[in-house]
């Protein structure tokens, strides 16, 4: 799994686009369980190296978040080739996670 933190706002639907599996997860820094899925995410990230992880910190994007109707901490949206799939808000566990993204397959 590659993980990239978005840093610009302009680059969001290019980097969305430019992998046909991709995760976006909505976080904030004050987010403890954001944190906490920080760490579920690492223990998956090396069997799913087709899966492109997009990190967006919902209080410098808000206007992203906005769009994709974001209103609790941590949301992860699973989306293949443009269109999303699933949606996952909460924290969840390495199985939940393991299990969705081979949904994506």
């Amino acid at each position: 799994m590659t993980i990239i933190e978005l840093n610009d706002a302009k680059d969001f639907e290019s980097l969305v686009k430019m992998h046909r599996k991709c995760v976006i997860k909505f976080w904030a820094d004050w987010c403890k369980y954001c944190h906490l899925l920080d760490k579920v995410i690492d223990s998956v990230a090396s069997s799913n190296s087709d899966v492109m992880l997009l990190k967006v910190n919902v209080d410098a994007f808000r206007d992203i978040a906005k769009e994709y109707s974001v209103s609790t901490l941590p949301t992860m949206l699973f989306i293949k080739d443009g269109s999303i799939k699933q949606k996952i808000v909460g924290s969840t566990d390495a199985s939940t996670l393991l299990e969705t993204l081979e949904d994506l397959n």
